[in-house]
């Protein structure tokens, strides 16, 4: 059953990977970059460090790319008058035009996908995927054995 799980699940991850990349390829950003407008999107005036730890990604990989979206006019950058040090992000007018493309696109995605089921399978798969998403928040990650990794 464990392995049953593992071979569903890498199906599962590769599947979403690739609906995420297709999703954002619309609009010729990498898939970190579009993680970013969307977060932003959903959550403005936000801090480096509180968006890198929403994307579950290192600081550095998320500065270097918000840095590209402030070349390409998608984000604002204001320094927090408080402290120096920190910065809050936002989303400019060209960057929320751009999240507005990436949602129609996603949405576009997410319905051919859902097509293939009914209401009654939707609403259960609701269910056991936020039921997962639960399990997996609570499994420790780093719980990595060692030379076994």
């Amino acid at each position: 059953m464990n392995n049953k799980f593992r071979k569903l699940s890498r199906s599962v991850s590769r599947g979403l990977i690739e609906l995420e990349k297709d999703g954002a390829s619309c609009c010729g950003l990498p898939m970190l970059q579009s993680h970013i407008l969307i977060e932003l999107g959903e959550t403005s005036d936000i801090s480096l460090n509180e968006l890198s730890n929403k994307l579950s990604s290192d600081k550095a990989s998320v500065s270097r790319a918000v840095q590209s979206l402030v070349e390409k006019e998608f984000v604002v950058r204001k320094t927090e008058e408080k402290d120096r040090r920190s910065v809050i992000l936002s989303l400019s007018s060209k960057g929320l035009k751009n999240v507005q493309n990436i949602s129609e696109e996603m949405e576009h995605y997410t319905n051919k996908i859902l097509s293939h089921f009914d209401s009654e399978e939707i609403e259960n798969l609701f269910y056991y995927l936020e039921k997962l998403d639960v399990a997996l928040n609570k499994v420790d990650s780093n719980n990595c054995n060692g030379s076994t990794c």
